[in-house]
């Protein structure tokens, strides 16, 4: 099992960087704010497999660091602000 979790993490890692490239690609199109769930189904549209908990994780993640603000609603997230560093950072 042990051998398991380098991978994982490198994974999870590859993951987290596609939800920030996802978030900043469509925070150019958007008008002051972003759905996460956006964010989610053109992820799992472009073949990434991954259960909506992880993501919602993730996006509380970011919002503890201050890397995104917005209002969280039964899991969701409606993005209003993202930091101006968010899409030139490594995640995690």
């Amino acid at each position: 099992m042990h051998g398991d979790r380098p991978r994982h993490r490198q994974n999870n890692e590859r993951l987290k960087r596609r939800i920030v490239d996802a978030i900043c690609e469509e925070w150019e199109r958007t008008e002051g704010d972003l759905d996460s769930m956006v964010v989610y189904d053109r992820l799992i549209g472009e073949g990434e497999n991954f259960p909506l908990s992880e993501m919602e994780e993730f996006m509380y993640e970011l919002v503890a660091r201050d890397l995104i603000s917005g209002t969280i609603h039964l899991g969701d997230v409606r993005i209003t602000d993202i930091a101006p560093d968010l899409c030139g950072t490594t995640p995690g």
